[in-house]
């Protein structure tokens, strides 16, 4: 559907998708065209309602390993209120038998969107042991990536402040070390992550994935030692940070660049030694 005919609608999320006033939805490409699509809610933590999704439409691999992968992630965690909201391409009901969802330079494509929010990553060790007191305390920053190149580095804990400060806050001075020492972490977030498959003539598919992700929290849980023995606690830090694939809101460029492979330019944030993936 093309933006150049008085198009109106309103914006219903603020990721690029907005409503007619007859109810239909429409994704914005980044081109000169709108998308038409459908939105399905899908519980993560309820293997029944995903298998439903994944019988009613048939999504490209990469998508579908995706959702099953977000799933038993939420069943791993108990987490009941995993939700995902996706946007599904469809066509739109005229005559034409050609399966067309938008062009760019001469191709077919559609786009695909997954919205999960109040996300938990699950918890990872960054170190345990004696190393653990001084490997704290160079931990200072946060570095988030974007398709494994680096993007931006963020303080966590404020200027010049490390992992460990933080901890004393919390529990006084570490004063030694323990073979029980540990710190571990996970982060709370909202990930959008957008799929666009392209016609090459046999078929869509998947040529390039793209995210828009909003980190919301870090905690860290810790056994260090103070004067009193080893004390086991946790501190909590707000992130509040935006990060976008630079293609996010346009893929279509690149995505008809036919390269063999898929273009894989989801959001890494790296803390101490470990990345997570979104």
């Amino acid at each position: 559907m093309s933006k150049t005919k008085g198009t109106k609608a309103k914006c219903v999320t603020g990721s690029g998708i907005y409503e007619l006033k007859d109810g239909t939805l429409l994704s914005d490409t980044g081109t000169n065209q709108f998308q038409v699509v459908e939105k399905a809610e899908v519980n993560l933590f309820d293997k029944n309602d995903v298998n439903e999704l994944l019988e009613k439409y048939s999504f490209e691999p990469e998508i579908e390993k995706d959702i099953l992968k977000y799933s038993q992630r939420a069943v791993k965690q108990n987490n009941k209120k995993s939700k995902a909201v996706i946007y599904v391409p469809i066509v739109p009901l005229t005559k034409s038998t050609t399966i067309s969802y938008y062009s760019y330079g001469g191709y077919d494509l559609k786009d695909t969107k997954i919205d999960l929010y109040n996300q938990e990553t699950d918890v990872i060790t960054l170190i345990q042991g004696t190393a653990s007191k001084s490997f704290v305390d160079g931990v200072t920053q946060g570095i988030f990536s974007i398709g494994g190149i680096f993007s931006k580095a963020i303080s966590i804990f404020g200027s010049g402040m490390s992992l460990l400060d933080s901890i004393e806050d919390v529990i006084g001075v570490v004063t030694g070390t323990s073979s029980s020492n540990y710190a571990k972490t996970h982060l709370q977030y909202d990930a959008h992550t957008k799929y666009t498959s392209v016609d090459w003539g046999y078929g869509y598919e998947t040529s390039m994935i793209t995210q828009s992700l909003y980190a919301r929290k870090e905690q860290f849980e810790f056994n260090m030692t103070t004067s009193s023995g080893n004390v086991v606690d946790t501190t909590e830090r707000s992130i509040y940070e935006w990060e976008e694939s630079d293609d996010y809101d346009n893929p279509a460029p690149e995505a008809i660049i036919n390269t063999g492979f898929v273009k894989d330019y989801r959001i890494g944030y790296e803390i101490g030694d470990y990345t997570f993936e979104f």
